[in-house]
């Protein structure tokens, strides 16, 4: 089983997007996935039209249900829903290890786990959890600040998780003029002097991602033939052929 987290401490980055998109396309494929949603803000919660009432991840926090339970099956996937009770994650979380230990014995290929655009111990318990990170970044100046930042994070988190990777920097939301392409070069730069790679596949801007996620659909259900469901697809295939050389 892959656990895979999907994170940025910048928000704006299409974090949840990516997460959604990437679980949705190997489902595609056949893989059996399961997504677990830390963030707060429940983006992804309601993006693929789960129930906020029932059994989520506020309550594995608190250790009142299994992960098992709290599992909800909707037209996108499986999932295990956000709380905005997970704004008191920090003073509420008794350990780091708590999604780590709650998702041992799960019967999934893949584990996409969205968390929020800051750096907090639902983070920290999320890096904890994961096989490897995937970092979604936008081609801009403040996003070359913030994942610089982030090596900082994932080295902390390594503290708790030594076998942590990075398993690399994508782009979205680009634009295909010239300070885009300046800053995706100086994007790869920083990536690989953070021990990762950027990713080849870049995700253009679509107004059909947007229109996705009111419509509680995957982009791949919404519109297949968009340049967010084909850009998104070769994203998950690239993804898939670097994890099959690990």
């Amino acid at each position: 089983m892959q656990i895979i987290t999907i994170t940025n401490r910048k928000g704006g980055t299409a974090k949840t997007e990516t997460a959604r998109a990437i679980g949705g396309g190997l489902s595609l494929k056949g893989y059996k996935v399961l997504f677990v949603d830390l963030d707060a803000q429940r983006n992804l919660t309601t993006s693929t039209g789960a129930d906020t009432s029932k059994p989520n991840a506020y309550n594995l926090i608190l250790g009142e249900c299994k992960a098992a339970d709290a599992i909800q099956e909707t037209e996108q996937g499986h999932i295990i829903a956000a709380s905005t009770m997970l704004y008191s994650a920090d003073r509420d979380i008794k350990s780091v290890y708590v999604f780590r230990d709650m998702l041992k014995g799960l019967k999934y290929d893949f584990i996409i786990i969205d968390t929020p655009p800051n750096y907090n111990k639902l983070t920290i318990a999320a890096m904890a959890a994961a096989n490897g990170l995937i970092i979604p970044t936008q081609a801009d100046i403040y996003s070359l600040t913030a994942l610089k930042e982030m090596k900082e994070e994932v080295d902390n988190a390594r503290e708790h998780n030594k076998g942590l990777k990075v398993y690399g920097v994508c782009i979205t939301r680009y634009a295909n003029n010239r300070v885009s392409k300046d800053m995706a070069t100086a994007l790869k730069t920083i990536a690989e002097m953070c021990g990762t790679k950027l990713y080849n596949t870049f995700i253009r801007e679509n107004v059909a991602i947007k229109e996705s996620t009111a419509m509680c659909k995957s982009i791949y259900q919404y519109a297949p033939r968009s340049n967010g469901a084909k850009d998104y697809l070769a994203l998950t295939e690239e993804v898939l052929k670097d994890l099959q050389k690990r």
